[in-house]
C-alpha cells in the first residue's frame, strides 16, 4: 500500500510526518497530479491543499477516476474539504470542521479557505490568513468574553470584505482597535497574536490520522467516469511522463515558477527591472495592506514566517518584473490562457 498526501500552507511536512509517518508528502496537488499519483502506485490519496489561481485546480474527474480504480480519497481543511464536499456522495471521504460546514452548506464560497503563500523553498508559509481561521479564532474570542457577538460579526463583515490575500488577524485587530474601549482592544489585540492552531490545521491532522489508522475500504459502488477526449489527452499525458522519468509531480508549478524565476533573474535584459522607486513603493503598499506600520512590526512578520528583510526584497522585484512582462505580453499571454484553459478542461 502507498499513501500520497498533497500538502501546502496548512500543516507542514515535518509535523505531517509525525502524524503519518508512512506517507508520502507531495506539493499542493493541481491539474493533473491525482493521476500522477495513481500513476506512481497510490491507493490512498489524501488531498489538503491543492491551486486554484494560478494554474489549473484539480478536478472532480480525476478523483473520481482514481475512486473507480480503487484507490481510497481523502479530502479536509482547503482544496480537499471543497473537493470532499462536492464529491463525498461518490466515494470521497471528506474529514474534519471545514468539510462538515462546505458540506451541510453552512458554508459556499471557495474564499473561506483562500490563502496567498510562499513558494516551496519557503515551505508554503501561509501569507495571509483564511477566513475560516479568522471565523474560529473570533469564535473562541467569543466563548472567552474577550468581545461581544455584535462586534464578532461587524470584524467579520469586515474580514469578509477584503480580498483573500489580504486578510489576517493583525488586520482584523486594528480594525476593532477603533472600535473598542482601549482595554478590551488590548485584549483582543494580544489574544489574536498569540500563536494558535488553526481549524485547517486541526483539520489536516485528523485527515492523516484517519490515513495512518488503514480503516478505510475502496467503495465498492464507485461510479463510471466518462472519457472525455481532453480527460484521455491528461490522462495519456501523465502516463508518458511516468514512462519516460521526466516529471513526477507538476504541483510544483513549474510553467510558473520557472517564468517567474526567469523573470526576477533576467529583468534588466528582458527590460523589466524594477526602479529602486518602484520598490520602495511597492514594499510600502504592502506594509499598509498588512497593516505594520513600524520597522519592529515588519521585523516581527518576517522573523514568524522565517523570512529576512532581504527575501521579501527580493520578491518584491520578481512581482515587479511579472508585472512588467505582463503588462508588455498582455493580450498574447491572454490568448494563450485561453487556448490553455480549452485544452485542460475537464
Amino acid at each position: 500500500m502507498k499513501a500520497v498526501v498533497f500538502l501546502g500552507p496548512t500543516i507542514s511536512v515535518d509535523r505531517a510526518r509525525g502524524q503519518f509517518a508512512d506517507a508520502e508528502y507531495w506539493p499542493p496537488v493541481g491539474r493533473g497530479d491525482v493521476l500522477r499519483a495513481l500513476e506512481a502506485g497510490a491507493d490512498r490519496i489524501g488531498i489538503v491543499d491543492g491551486y486554484f489561481d494560478r494554474v489549473p485546480s484539480v478536478s472532480h474527474k480525476e478523483i473520481l477516476f482514481a475512486i473507480e480504480r480503487g484507490a481510497i480519497v481523502f479530502g479536509s481543511s482547503s482544496m480537499g474539504a471543497l473537493r470532499a464536499a462536492e464529491l463525498w456522495p461518490f466515494g470521497m471521504i471528506g474529514v474534519g470542521r471545514i468539510f462538515e460546514l462546505y458540506r451541510d452548506g453552512a458554508l459556499e464560497d471557495d474564499d473561506e479557505v483562500a490563502v496567498i503563500h510562499g513558494p516551496a523553498e519557503a515551505g508554503y508559509r501561509a501569507m495571509s490568513e483564511a477566513m475560516v481561521n479568522i471565523r474560529d479564532r473570533l469564535k473562541t474570542a467569543g466563548e472567552l468574553n474577550i468581545v461581544g457577538t455584535q462586534m464578532i460579526e461587524e470584524l467579520l463583515s469586515f474580514a469578509k470584505s477584503l480580498r483573500y490575500h489580504e486578510r489576517s488577524l493583525a488586520r482584523v485587530a486594528h480594525h476593532a482597535s477603533a472600535r473598542l474601549h482601549a482595554e478590551e482592544a488590548r485584549q483582543l489585540q494580544s489574544f489574536l497574536s498569540q500563536p494558535f492552531e488553526s481549524q485547517k490545521e486541526r483539520d489536516a491532522v485528523a485527515l492523516l490520522l484517519r490515513m495512518a489508522s488503514k480503516g478505510d475500504s475502496p467503495n465498492p459502488n464507485a461510479v463510471f467516469v466518462e472519457r472525455s477526449v481532453f480527460f484521455e489527452r491528461l490522462r495519456s499525458q501523465v502516463v508518458a511522463e511516468r514512462r519516460s522519468g521526466s516529471v513526477t509531480s507538476t504541483s510544483m508549478e513549474p510553467d510558473a515558477e520557472l517564468l517567474r524565476l526567469l523573470a526576477g533573474e533576467h529583468a534588466e535584459l528582458l527590460a523589466a527591472r524594477a526602479s529602486d522607486e518602484e520598490v520602495s513603493s511597492q514594499l510600502a503598499e504592502l506594509c499598509k495592506q498588512l497593516e505594520l506600520a513600524t520597522v519592529a512590526e515588519l521585523d516581527a512578520w518576517l522573523l514568524s514566517r522565517s523570512m529576512t528583510r532581504e527575501s521579501l526584497l527580493e520578491m518584491v522585484r520578481e512581482q515587479l518584473a511579472v508585472s512588467k512582462l505582463k503588462a508588455l505580453y498582455g493580450p498574447e499571454l491572454d490568448q494563450r490562457v485561453r487556448q490553455r484553459a480549452l485544452l485542460e478542461e475537464k
